[in-house]
């Protein structure tokens, strides 16, 4: 798969700490198999607004249409909203909240002529002191196929704790638990994952 990209964003200051935005971009897709089918363009158009309200509280947002027309007759494209946002805040200079949302467009994984994904996730990063840093985060993805009526959703939550033992010697525990559902039973799951690591620098 060869994945070319073109994109163009002009910004207007609202203020001294917020500017409006315009941004078009597009990306075409062509698969190195003769007999692929899947072989698209997609193009999306934006209008956003970015701020750096206080040292605090930050954030873009980009709310727009996205299309996605595939190379070959018959085959089904979308055409709809998309959107992309980020909204920071950190109340604490040790503490940090972030908010991100997405809805676009994706190549197909194997079912349908492409993928919809809508995702959300809130995340806080925690230094409980110098030594201990927790990174905790709950999200949500839902996915939708194109040309097929077949539907998912990811339900995911993490936890990752580091301790810092010696300055130049890290370990750590990430423990995460997904919850996958499907429209189709044969692909739904639990999964639980617990990893230990070790950083070393020099």
């Amino acid at each position: 798969l060869t994945t070319n990209t073109i994109a163009g964003r002009l910004f207007y200051r609202m203020g001294s700490r917020s500017l409006a935005l315009v941004e078009v971009s597009q990306s075409s897709a062509d698969y190195r198999s003769a007999l692929s089918l899947d072989d698209s363009t997609a193009r999306s158009y934006y209008l956003g607004y970015t701020w750096d309200a206080t040292a605090a509280t930050t954030g873009i947002v980009k709310v727009g249409r996205t299309t996605k027309d595939m190379d070959v007759a018959g085959r089904a494209g979308y055409s709809g909203s998309s959107w992309e946002a980020t909204m920071r805040w950190m109340p604490r200079t040790y503490s940090m909240f972030e908010l991100q949302t997405t809805r676009a467009t994706s190549e197909s994984t194997g079912v349908g002529t492409y993928d919809l994904n809508t995702s959300t996730s809130l995340n806080w990063k925690h230094n409980w002191t110098n030594s201990l840093q927790s990174d905790a985060e709950v999200s949500t993805l839902s996915r939708k196929y194109g040309d097929s009526s077949r539907s998912d959703r990811a339900n995911t939550f993490s936890l990752a704790v580091d301790y810092t033992l010696l300055r130049w010697l890290t370990i750590g525990v990430d423990m995460a638990h997904t919850n996958y559902s499907s429209s189709d039973p044969t692909a739904e799951y639990k999964r639980n994952v617990v990893m230990f690591t070790l950083s070393a620098t020099l």
